[in-house]
């Protein structure tokens, strides 16, 4: 175990900004510390499968109250959700409080910790033998010197009070106040000026947030009661000097501790005021999180404070109200006292020089149409669905497949006792079979029959109990799953990319960025992706080598090694890829399939920009006879170099499906009177016709070379042959 502890000194002072006409952000400089040595644990694994701690330290910087750890490195893979996963743990040695990262979460918290009460955070490396190697690295970490700021309170004395409302929460590391709202996704408002453009002081909201210490200083509530930002969600508009033209409204991801929402976790949230308040003295609210100065007791500096007062003006966007405040404030719900209905944003003082502070009406049309208009975690997740005995490969071919569901409301939304579904789409459009409540919350649905070989696409819905409808995936019907038709499905190969598996790369004019195996370093936005397909933790992306780059030129070409397929019956190959193109240019992904090893090529797809993961299965027999020499080729460019291109290929397998579906009849029998003879003929044309179901003795009785697929030109000569006998 690495102990280090430091001297306090700053290498930098992040004096955050206090806006002029009075916008009230708090005074929070975070001091950056600098770890000499880094902490490094270096690529590593656990060395007993009993004991998964691959490396631990423990980072003291005597004197400080708080830390929040910086990574520079956080290389975590394994499968999400699996004891396989690698993770960090971080423990206060103050209070205990703890926190564990795993890949996603820490994309999620952008490399950086929760807020740790006191001077020392005990570190763990958590690196299953399973995993492979893990790797942590720590140069810098936060510790926080507040200070006090001029109060605009509206009289001689600030009147504020403690509270403890569960909607509000306090901004960090800018020193705000966001507040929990009843949108389509339970996410938050803020001050504009408190997001900036790039939402850079904008991170964690702590809710449930205790007092400050007796000299005035921040105290954390713990980990659990903290929420990472999605920037994603952010849309703002900072007025700047202006009035009742300052608001932001964003989401923070699930809390990586307890998997909750911050409204799941604080159950409550506000609603906004149908229509703009009158100025008739009606008495309102406003809570939030200022600092303050002596008389008034430190331990209420920057912790949530509350006061009322009454609504003097109503113009337009602008709120004005005699109510205290200070910095840290900016962002506090504004509400009334008797409805408790959301009406402002809080966001300047004045009261000194002209008797009243002032909001931004949450009527704002700017506001409103971000409000119709999520992003992100914002966009709305009405129920989540859980597959107990994971999604069904393959279907069968006479159909009667269970696919079993487990589905629980989100953020305070009820799923209807009736309204579930399980659409279905076997090549002629999408058809909704319903699903039949077999126990609390979890369902079950049966897919129809369908020819064997048939690639099933299909999505799942649910309705609430107030009329709105949840997804899965959440953007279906443009996303879904799939899954093939077959009696029985044998695996080949698997390749999920946590080990090289003989993979090669040839790289014809690439400038930078060709295709390179590791977990994604990116964070999305030129469009490359933030974390591989499968949850393993790394895939074949480009961009990677020397950093985080796009690719330029090309193309670079990644292969498989060979697949033995000539013993398959009907072999398949299935892959996940990640294309995107930021000029939708003449710019493609190329897949294509060899026979013979590689000395020529047949195009399977070439892909233009695209959104997100997609998978896709091939048949090999559609393309030629199976050999053993069969391999596959993912071709990228940029060429010429004029756009942002950024490919990925993940959980590549080969399967052999077989079909071997027994149904009683005899051969020719259509009619099904025991005999195969001229009265079968009519029977025969009438099938293909109008074919019946797949587990009909007469679909079995016309299927004559018994592949589960009725067709003309292969089973007509048999049966010609069969009424010749």
């Amino acid at each position: 175990m690495t102990i280090l502890r430091l001297p306090l000194f700053t290498i930098l002072c992040l004096g955050l900004f206090v806006r002029a006409a009075n916008a009230q952000p708090a005074p929070i400089d975070e001091v950056i510390q600098t770890l000499s040595p880094a902490v490094d644990s270096n690529s590593i694994a656990a060395t007993s499968s009993d004991d998964p701690v691959a490396f631990s330290a423990e980072i003291t910087v005597p004197g400080v109250q708080w830390i929040r750890i910086q990574f520079d490195v956080a290389e975590l893979p394994g499968r999400f959700g699996s004891a396989a996963s690698a993770k960090v743990v971080l423990t206060s040695l103050l209070d205990g409080a703890t926190q564990t990262l795993d890949r996603r979460s820490m994309k999620q918290w952008k490399n950086t910790s929760a807020y740790f009460n006191g001077d020392a955070v005990f570190v763990e490396l958590i690196a299953p033998i399973s995993a492979g190697t893990a790797r942590i690295r720590i140069e810098r970490l936060w510790t926080s010197a507040e200070s006090a700021m001029p109060r605009n309170t509206c009289g001689p004395t600030d009147d504020r009070i403690a509270s403890s409302d569960a909607r509000a929460g306090r901004a960090l590391p800018i020193g705000c106040t966001a507040w929990l709202i009843r949108d389509a996704n339970r996410c938050l408002l803020s001050a504009g000026h408190c997001a900036a453009a790039d939402g850079a002081n904008l991170q964690v909201i702590e809710f449930n947030v205790p007092p400050s210490t007796g000299s005035g200083t921040m105290v954390h509530p713990p980990p659990e009661d903290q929420f990472a930002v999605d920037l994603d969600s952010l849309q703002t508009h900072d007025g700047g000097t202006a009035i009742g033209n300052d608001w932001a409204y964003f989401g923070c991801f699930e809390n990586g501790n307890t998997g909750l929402t911050a409204f799941e976790s604080q159950s409550d949230a506000f609603y906004l005021a149908a229509a703009p308040p009158v100025a008739d003295n009606r008495i309102i609210r406003k809570t939030g999180f200022g600092t303050v100065d002596p008389p008034v007791s430190p331990t209420l500096h920057l912790a949530q404070k509350t006061l009322a007062g009454p609504l003097t003006v109503a113009d337009g966007t602008m709120i004005r109200y005699p109510i205290d405040s200070s910095g840290g404030d900016s962002g506090s719900p504004v509400f009334e006292e008797t409805t408790q209905q959301a009406i402002a944003i809080h966001t300047n003082g004045g009261c000194p020089s002209t008797g009243v502070n002032s909001g931004c009406s949450i009527h704002h049309p700017g506001l409103q149409d971000a409000l119709a208009n999520p992003q992100g975690v914002c966009i709305p997740n009405y129920v989540d669905f859980a597959y107990p005995d994971g999604r069904p490969e393959p279907l069968h071919p006479l159909g009667g497949t269970v696919l079993r569901v487990s589905i629980t409301g989100r953020n305070g939304y009820i799923p209807a006792a009736a309204g579930n579904f399980l659409h279905v789409d076997s090549g002629g459009g999408f058809t909704a079979v319903a699903l039949t409540q077999v126990a609390g919350g979890e369902y079950e649905g049966e897919f129809p029959p369908a020819p064997c070989g048939t690639l099933v696409n299909y999505y799942l819905s649910c309705d609430t109990v107030d009329g709105h409808t949840g997804f899965d995936p959440r953007e279906a019907p443009e996303q879904f799953y799939s899954a093939i038709v077959g009696t029985s499905l044998t695996p080949i190969l698997s390749f999920d990319f946590e080990t090289p598996g003989n993979w090669g790369v040839s790289n014809i004019s690439v400038t930078s960025g060709g295709w390179e195996r590791g977990i994604p370093a990116g964070d999305g936005s030129r469009g490359d992706p933030e974390l591989d397909y499968d949850g393993s933790g790394q895939c074949f992306t480009t961009g990677l080598a020397g950093g985080d780059h796009d690719l330029d030129g090309g193309p670079t070409r990644l292969f498989s090694p060979p697949f033995a397929l000539t013993n398959a019956v009907d072999p398949y190959i299935r892959y996940a890829r990640w294309f995107t193109n930021d000029d939708q240019d003449i710019d493609r992904l190329t897949v294509e399939l060899s026979d013979n090893f590689g000395s020529s090529w047949t195009v399977v797809e070439s892909v233009p920009f695209s959104e997100g993961w997609t998978m896709r299965t091939v048949r090999v027999r559609d393309y030629f006879p199976p050999t053993n020499g069969v391999r596959l080729r993912f071709s990228a460019s940029d060429q010429p170099n004029d756009s942002t291109t950024e490919a990925a290929i993940d959980a590549v397998s080969v399967f052999d499906l077989q079909c071997e579906v027994v149904v009683p009849c005899l051969n020719g029998d259509v009619n099904t009177d025991e005999s195969v003879d001229g009265q079968d003929i009519q029977a025969f044309v009438g099938v293909f016709l109008v074919p019946p179901p797949p587990d009909s003795p007469a679909f079995c009785a016309a299927d004559m070379d018994e592949n589960a697929i009725l067709e003309i030109d292969e089973d007509l000569p048999l049966f010609i042959d069969a009424l010749i006998e």
